[in-house]
């Protein structure tokens, strides 16, 4: 199973978020945004997280089948795909601008998984920082790859002035990304529901 995000419509669209260091909201705007930062040191040194750089399309774009994962059965697959790459391609366009895109690798500079994060605002107007998408490669899920990305997008969350890191699972029965998320101090806070007519 993938750790997916980004898949709005779904029977139930989980909404996380993570208070880091509850710091003060700030009002930055997109224009605020930073690009350059220190990505963070991981704990597990075989494992590196970067920045998105031009050559990592191809390999980002081949993750796009892994943010399926339990897709609602009434929904047209290649439609959800063809949504999910189109998100990745406006992201490649907005790297640096209006997200950020990480790339996390191994100590031979293979790609493991990617993730993105960007400026958001609440309907209250708060801003926050949302990860839009994040994917691992299936051989390397569950060795910390995703918990890397998480680390990346919460330290440019930081380091932007956000308090909270916000996060949409994408569907309920994606349990094991809502639990990989519940471990890293993500919780509920509002719930989507769909009823077919």
């Amino acid at each position: 199973m993938a750790l997916c995000l980004g898949e709005i419509e779904a029977v139930f669209a989980i909404m996380l978020v993570s208070v880091p260091g509850g710091k003060p909201m700030c009002a930055y705007e997109e224009e605020n945004m930073r690009s350059n930062f220190s990505v963070p040191d991981n704990a597990d040194s075989a494992i590196r997280v970067r920045p998105y750089r031009s050559g990592d399309e191809a390999f980002v774009l081949s993750l796009a089948p892994r943010l399926l994962t339990g897709m609602p059965p009434w929904r047209s697959a290649e439609k959800w795909l063809g949504a999910v790459q189109y998100w990745m391609k406006q992201d490649f366009k907005n790297h640096g601008k209006r997200c950020m895109l990480f790339i996390a690798e191994n100590e031979h500079g293979e790609r493991l998984g990617f993730a993105n994060v960007a400026y958001a605002k609440h309907f209250t107007g708060e801003p926050y920082a949302y990860l839009g998408e994040l994917a691992v490669s299936e051989e390397v899920e569950g060795h910390g790859v995703g918990k890397a990305l998480v680390h990346a997008c919460e330290q440019w969350a930081r380091e932007q002035g956000y308090s909270s890191l916000v996060l949409d699972t994408g569907t309920t029965d994606n349990e094991r990304a809502r639990n990989f998320y519940k471990r890293l101090g993500f919780v509920p806070e509002s719930i989507k529901l769909t009823k077919l007519l």
